[in-house]
């Protein structure tokens, strides 16, 4: 019997790591949820970009594309499932997209970015460091994870971002919020991620 119960286990199944998103899912989008409720999906375009939906609540949230899966291109609100009109900001980098150092252990970018569109401020600073590669577990998926800190200054507010950059999807997603240089008091944890069906 116990030799049975021994074969019986190593028939069944394994976890289903076959279920964690890979590169191939993000045609069709990777969605990742925090234990707050919000989801955030990510889905290569046709031009390399990475479009994000982002909701913190049923309809509501924010629209963005990512360059490289980490350079904010773009943004726009959503209310009741709608993109509000005139809440479209458009960040014009100094240099191309394709100028923009690809996410590395120890890249750095910094510089000043002009805002376009119905956004009141004219222009912020925006910089990116790229810290050194890791492994992570992401709802019980292995990455490897390459962290970002980002900070942005305007004449409105000054802040910074951690990102978590998954090489092995091309996007990163947000660790973590707050004051430059101080501890975050905003932090997120996910608790699943999955290639959207």
């Amino acid at each position: 019997m116990r030799h049975l119960l021994i074969v019986g286990l190593a028939l069944a199944p394994l976890p289903a790591l076959a279920d964690c998103p890979v590169a191939a899912d993000l045609a069709g989008g990777v969605r990742l949820i925090s234990t707050a409720g919000a989801a955030e999906t990510f889905t290569l375009q046709n031009d390399g970009t990475i479009e994000v939906f982002f909701f913190y609540a049923p309809g509501m949230g924010s629209r963005y594309h990512l360059a490289k899966g980490t350079y904010l291109l773009d943004h726009e609100n959503i209310v009741s499932g709608e993109i509000v009109e005139n809440s479209t900001a458009v960040y014009k980098y100094p240099v191309s997209t394709e100028q923009l150092p690809d996410p590395a252990p120890g890249a750095v970018w910094e510089g000043q970015i002009a805002v376009h569109g119905d956004a009141p401020r004219a222009s912020e600073s925006q910089s990116y460091a790229f810290g050194e590669t890791r492994e992570l577990d992401i709802a019980g998926c292995a990455y490897v994870s390459l962290p970002v800190i980002a900070t942005f200054r305007n004449t409105e507010i000054s802040f910074q971002n951690v990102y978590e950059y998954l090489p092995e999807l091309g996007f990163a997603y947000l660790a973590s919020s707050g004051a430059i240089g101080q501890d975050p008091d905003y932090t997120v944890e996910i608790k699943l991620i999955e290639a959207v069906k």
